[in-house]
């Protein structure tokens, strides 16, 4: 079972919302470039671009390599934002679990908001990734 949770349809309507704000449609070629960090650090980067180091990355096809790529995401970004992610959670992300790419994205879009809001660092608690519901989107 996922540590993602699934999007309800209004979370999912506005993150498409916001994904075209930033030029990004998420098809399947899409969702297959966000399997690798590199391609949500640079959708990151323009939110936070204090904390994101593009650098540190270096685009991967495989699996392994893009875990690694999702773990030092993690530590170096994902923490600061108060969203530290499992061993689990990373290994979906690089597997390209649609809700674990549509979950992550929908918090990157929240801290956005959150700053456009004047409110800082964003509490990313108030809707946990961890809620389990048995829906599957497409």
């Amino acid at each position: 079972m996922s540590g993602f949770r699934v999007l309800d349809e209004e979370d999912r309507l506005a993150l498409i919302s916001w994904l075209k704000e930033h030029n990004i449609e998420l098809n399947h070629r899409t969702r297959t470039e966000l399997r690798d960090a590199f391609a949500v650090a640079k959708i990151c980067k323009r939110i936070h671009p204090d904390l994101v180091d593009l650098q540190v990355y270096t685009p991967r096809c495989s699996m392994t390599q893009m875990l690694n790529n999702w773990k030092i995401f993690n530590d170096r970004v994902l923490k600061k934002l108060d969203l530290n992610l499992s061993h689990l959670m990373l290994k979906e992300l690089a597997g390209g679990a649609a809700c674990a790419i549509e979950s992550i994205l929908h918090k990157l879009m929240t801290t956005e908001y959150a700053l456009k809001r004047g409110e800082g660092k964003p509490n990313l608690a108030k809707k946990p990734l961890d809620r389990h519901r048995p829906r599957v989107i497409h």
